[in-house]
């Protein structure tokens, strides 16, 4: 019953409220013996003057009031105040209606505050990443250059070899740099693909050969299993694709065993090929892979740093395969290695 009384309308609770009292008006006045053409006419009278006040006090003092609380609410959650009353207008059950909209804006406004706290602490993050990481090259040029400016400038034995590693400092800063702006041209949607048709297979085995040497220095074996001289043909940026390799072998390069081995497989699907970088490294734990194309972040922070990773790389990935509308996923277990893998379109 209170359930469905709060359901009614505002003419419909006068009505009911009205009715209520003048019957019990009615019954009080047969009590005490009046007649019946009496009791009817005042119970009446009552009837319609109680009607009258309860529609006035429900319709202008609570429920216009709870109108205009409505409006405000959908004024708050559209952000457009000129379409609010047309389209969102209270129905025959406004208490009930009132009260779902309340509830449910209230959820919204739990989720948007986690979110933006969420997005706030990320922020914060990645401003004390990049000031950390911008920090270091800053600092070692100047102290180089002071060095060099107190006198060392003309001594022999020292001033080229403060001016080279100053340089080495200056290109590093540089790096940093281009591949934040790089970042940002992708986030903003601002670096345009130069989608091409070429071989895959020659591509992989161009970058292995490359980076053959630096897998040598840090004693880790490079290898591509051409499985055949049939080209793959794909429809992609070949630029960005020869990065992300680049940076997928790079990374397993860094994170390898001595005596490791990094090993480029690829496997042809109807209208898609997949892309394998497979190392017995060090792996990745479940709890970071998550995380693992977050700006900065970094698995094993003083080894990538002492290696000269900027903790760009595998982000930057991401950004260019998103961009290609394809995906990258992570298998790793620790100790035992990783495989990461990526998809490309194929074309004829």
């Amino acid at each position: 019953m209170a359930k469905n009384f709060k359901n009614y309308s505002p003419l419909r609770i006068a009505i009911t409220c009205a009715l209520i009292l003048g019957l019990l008006n009615f019954l009080s006045i047969l009590y005490f013996d009046y007649p019946v053409l009496h009791a009817s006419l005042y119970s009446l009278a009552l009837t319609i003057v109680s009607f009258g006040l309860f529609f006035y006090v429900i319709q202008i003092y609570i429920y216009d009031k709870i109108k205009f609380i409505y409006s405000a609410i959908h004024k708050i959650k559209s952000q457009s105040p000129d379409k609010i009353v047309s389209k969102h207008t209270l129905k025959s059950n406004p208490l009930e209606q009132m009260e779902r909209e309340v509830k449910e804006w209230e959820s919204n406004n739990k989720i948007d505050a986690a979110e933006a706290q969420k997005k706030e602490a990320f922020q914060k993050e990645f401003l004390g990443n990049v000031a950390h990481e911008l920090k270091t090259p800053i600092t070692n040029i100047q102290g180089y250059v002071h060095t060099l400016i107190d006198g060392a400038l003309y001594d022999k034995t020292v001033n080229e070899k403060f001016l080279l590693k100053a340089s080495k400092s200056a290109d590093r800063l540089q790096y940093l740099v281009e591949e934040l702006l790089t970042i940002n041209r992708f986030e903003h949607g601002t670096l345009k693909l130069n989608k091409t048709k070429f071989d895959i297979k020659e591509l992989c085995e161009d970058v292995v050969e490359i980076l053959e040497d630096k897998g040598t220095k840090h004693n880790t074996n490079l290898r591509f299993n051409k499985k055949g001289d049939k080209p793959i043909f794909v429809l992609a940026d070949k630029q960005l694709i020869h990065q992300v390799l680049t940076n997928l072998i790079v990374n397993g390069i860094k994170y390898n065993k001595p005596e490791g081995f990094i090993k480029v497989e690829i496997k042809q699907f109807d209208q898609k090929v997949i892309v394998s970088i497979i190392d017995n490294g060090l792996g990745i734990g479940e709890k970071d892979i998550p995380r693992l194309f977050e700006r900065f972040y970094r698995v094993d922070q003083s080894r990538a740093r002492a290696l000269g990773g900027t903790g760009l790389g595998l982000a930057i990935v991401k950004h260019i395969l998103n961009a290609h509308e394809q995906t990258i996923s992570v298998n790793s277990e620790l100790n035992a290695g990783s495989t990461f893998s990526f998809s490309l379109e194929t074309t004829k």
